[in-house]
């Protein structure tokens, strides 16, 4: 595997997503293999207030964890530690074998990415077309950062009641479309409206462009978040999974900032 591959799928995921950020699933109007789902005449309102309220104090997200990315048929598997400081930055570094093999530094008006086996920096305004063409995420920071707090990129107005899928016997899952002019999203809120277990997104007119899912939630600090996040971009027939060891809310990290070596390549994007 070349070196700029490495890199590549070692950040595949932020998933963001994720939460990225578990991201894989079928396309939106499919439904997942062995499952149950209703249509419903009369559809539940998506709560988004309560959904937003619960997590309106969740401020910053710091983890340790492992991820494994697949594109087409390299694989490769990665220890990261991530700093997430709600929409204002985002600071996430990878190793493998204990060794650094690349930092990903964002804000909503920029990002630089340090490939350290590359000895080269990617940097420009985190478009989902610079993210996409970099790291293989079609997210702009917004959204990413937005995953990984566990909620909705984009607000959560707009979106229509789709179908009830059921997960057990007496438990289903929600699920609310909202379409646009740029692709329709899908997204499935838990029975009692409190998690975020499922974010897509599709074309209006062609293929889906990312499908994630959120599971095995634990309580950290007070918040119950995914440990586990699971995330695939059909179009660059990418694959990501991340799992949490470690995590900690609300408690600032040092810094989410590295200091960039003054003998690399700059690679510039607009």
């Amino acid at each position: 595997m070349s070196v700029s591959l490495l890199m590549r799928s070692s950040t595949a995921l932020l998933t963001a997503i994720c939460c990225g950020l578990a991201l894989l699933l079928s396309a939106c109007s499919s439904s997942p293999q062995g499952s149950e789902n209703q249509r419903s005449s009369e559809a539940p309102a998506l709560n988004t207030q309560q959904f937003v309220t619960d997590r309106s104090t969740l401020n910053a997200v710091s983890g340790k964890g492992k991820l494994s990315s697949e594109i087409g048929s390299n694989a490769v598997s990665l220890s990261f530690q991530l700093d997430v400081l709600g929409s204002d930055s985002l600071l996430m570094k990878f190793q493998t074998f204990g060794l650094p093999v690349g930092t990903l530094q964002a804000t909503p008006e920029y990002f630089v990415f340090y490939s350290t086996l590359e000895n080269r920096i990617y940097r420009g305004k985190p478009t989902r077309d610079n993210l996409a063409r970099t790291i293989r995420v079609p997210l702009n920071y917004d959204e990413l950062s937005t995953l990984f707090l566990g909620n909705i990129p984009g607000g959560n107005m707009d979106f229509s009641f789709y179908e009830t899928q059921q997960v057990e016997n007496d438990i289903a899952n929600q699920l609310y479309v909202r379409s646009g002019e740029s692709f329709v999203e899908r997204v499935g809120i838990n029975h009692d409206g409190s998690r975020l277990v499922e974010y897509s997104r599709k074309l209006p007119d062609g293929p889906t462009l990312m499908v994630s899912r959120f599971s095995e939630f634990l309580e950290h600090d007070g918040f119950e978040l995914a440990s586990r996040i699971t995330a695939s971009f059909p179009a660059y027939d990418a694959k990501v999974i991340i799992s949490f060891d470690e995590v900690t809310c609300n408690q600032r990290a040092s810094k989410y900032w590295f200091a960039i070596p003054s003998d690399v390549e700059v690679l510039e994007l607009k």
